[in-house]
Order: structure tokens, then C-alpha cells, then sequence
């Protein structure tokens, strides 16, 4: 399964700890603004998912 993943984070220690975690998780966080993102490919990708979920504003969208 493949996960993109994105979250509004607004505090900028909120925003380093997501993209260390993105980062211990095997993937690669992207960051524009207050958005982190990172699209993921591989069995970890539930992981991500349940990440990003504790994120009030964030989206996830998965393909096979």
C-alpha cells in the first residue's frame, strides 16, 4: 500500500517532533509552511497513518 500523508502543524516543536518521527518510521518528511508531508510505500504505511491521525488538520490518502 502506498500513504500520502499531511499535517497543518502550527507550532514549530509540534512540527520537528512529526518529522522525527516520519523519519524513525522509515520515510521522509517534506515540509512547506506549516505542512508536514511524506508519501510512504511498504509495510510500515499503517504506521503513518496513525500518526497523522492524532493531527486535527491533516489528510491521508492511500492507493494499492
Amino acid at each position: 500500500m502506498k500513504v500520502i500523508c499531511s499535517a497543518v502543524v502550527d507550532n514549530p516543536q509540534q512540527k520537528e517532533n512529526l518529522c522525527r518521527c516520519v523519519e524513525i518510521l522509515g520515510g521522509v518528511p517534506k515540509c512547506s509552511g506549516d505542512t508536514v508531508y511524506v508519501e510512504y510505500e511498504g509495510h510500515n504505511a499503517e504506521k503513518f497513518i496513525e500518526l497523522f491521525e492524532h493531527y486535527v488538520r491533516h489528510e491521508i490518502k492511500t492507493t494499492k
